[in-house]
């Protein structure tokens, strides 16, 4: 029997794109699976949207918060560990689409063998007018063994982990994931207070667990528009960005620090980034301090 993959929608104030990120769901070659809506308190109209799915077979459960969750990561927990009664997860952000295929290419290559724990695909980049604008083949061409990317692969987790996740996380959309959801539980989920960087986290946890696939088929659209979470991670004043992002960092290579301690190797170079961001992050605390000061801020 096919196995039951559970779907989760975190939704928040995409009410223009949603209807076609359901649909493109619903549009699977691969059929055995159930659909969780979980909407954040979006200001638009998403409600209304969602609610046109209210009785669709394949809907299982819509969640809308009464207060927002303030991060998407608790949605994820959310839905994964109160509602989900798939063996595998699918988080499909809610401003994404996707090839019709993927589901059954990601499905048919987990099951297969048994130490697969992930799998992803390649992701073309859209704008907000559904037009593919790119590859994100780019995201991993200026790494070291990058081109590696270039076609599919099975590799070790932790082997993965040492050549890539350590330094970027070349795994750059959750909607292009399929994982065992037994190994996040075993995790109790993904960690709400790593606001960019909580996928990345939970990546390496998963990936310290087993085998990860990647499949080079562009078969995820990764959306970019105004509204995005890339697009607002790179608003504001270029000096406090790069603050965030690096005491980002700080929090994202201490939890990952604990996930590989078991790993020599892993550990030893983790800590040396987590040294090297540490610096890093009190060196532009220092700068945005002085700036403010010279403001009068």
């Amino acid at each position: 029997m096919k196995p039951l993959v559970s779907v989760i929608i975190p939704s928040y104030n995409h009410a223009k794109f949603i209807k076609f990120r359901i649909e493109s769901i619903l549009n699977q070659t691969y059929q055995n699976f159930e659909i969780i809506i979980m909407d954040d308190v979006s200001p638009d109209n998403s409600r209304d949207i969602i609610e046109e799915y209210r009785n669709h077979d394949k809907v299982s459960h819509i969640i809308f918060n009464e207060k927002n969750s303030g991060s998407t990561f608790h949605q994820w927990n959310s839905g994964i560990l109160k509602y989900a009664k798939g063996d595998y997860i699918w988080i499909a952000e809610s401003d994404d689409m996707c090839d019709q295929s993927f589901l059954e290419k990601m499905i048919e290559k987990i099951t297969l063998n048994e130490k697969i724990v992930i799998a992803y695909a390649q992701s073309t980049r859209m704008n907000s007018n559904n037009e593919k604008t790119g590859s994100w083949i780019t995201w991993t061409q200026d790494m070291k063994g990058g081109d590696i990317f270039n076609t599919s692969f099975q590799m070790n987790g932790t082997e993965f982990i040492k050549r890539f996740m350590l330094f970027k996380n070349v795994i750059p959309n959750a909607s292009g994931v399929v994982f065992k959801k037994e190994i996040f539980l075993a995790f109790s989920g993904a960690l709400p207070h790593l606001r960019t960087n909580g996928d990345w986290d939970i990546w390496i946890k998963i990936l310290s667990k087993g085998d990860v696939y990647y499949c080079s088929e562009e078969l995820n659209y990764f959306r970019y528009h105004d509204n995005s979470v890339i697009a607002n991670s790179i608003k504001g004043n270029r000096l406090q960005r790069k603050y965030q992002e690096y005491k980002e960092q700080v929090l994202l290579k201490n939890s990952v620090q604990n996930t590989v301690k078991g790993f020599p190797l892993l550990a030893r170079t983790n800590k040396i980034l987590l040294l090297k961001s540490v610096f890093i992050c009190k060196a532009l605390a220092i700068g945005n301090y002085l700036i403010g000061t010279r403001k009068g801020v």
